[in-house]
C-alpha cells in the first residue's frame, strides 16, 4: 500500500490552484498559477450550505498551511485513497 501511496503522491499534482478569477464582466479568466503538490489529505468537512470540502496538506509546507479546498477541485484519485484508508480506520 505504501508504494501506491507514494506514487500517487509524486505524481499526481493538484488542480486545486487554478487560476481563475471573474472579469468585471463576471467571466471567468485565466491567470497563470503556480501548481501545488498535495502531500495528503488529512481531513474532510460539510460547509454549513452542504458542500463538502478536504482539507489538503501541501508537499514542502507544515501542516498548519493544510488549506480546506472543495471536493470537485480534488483529483479522484486522491479522494479514493483517503476515503479507502478512513474506511480502513473502522474496521
Amino acid at each position: 500500500h505504501d508504494e501506491i501511496k507514494d506514487s500517487l503522491r509524486s505524481t499526481m499534482h493538484s488542480k486545486l490552484i487554478e487560476g481563475k478569477e471573474c472579469n468585471e464582466e463576471g467571466q471567468k479568466e485565466d491567470h497563470d498559477a503556480a501548481e501545488f503538490e498535495v502531500e495528503v489529505l488529512i481531513g474532510h468537512r460539510k460547509t454549513l450550505v452542504g458542500h463538502v470540502e478536504m482539507l489538503v496538506k501541501w508537499k514542502g509546507y507544515g501542516e498548519e498551511e493544510a488549506t480546506w479546498e472543495p471536493i470537485e477541485n480534488v483529483h479522484p484519485d486522491l479522494l479514493v485513497e483517503y476515503f479507502l484508508h478512513k474506511m480502513e480506520m473502522i474496521k
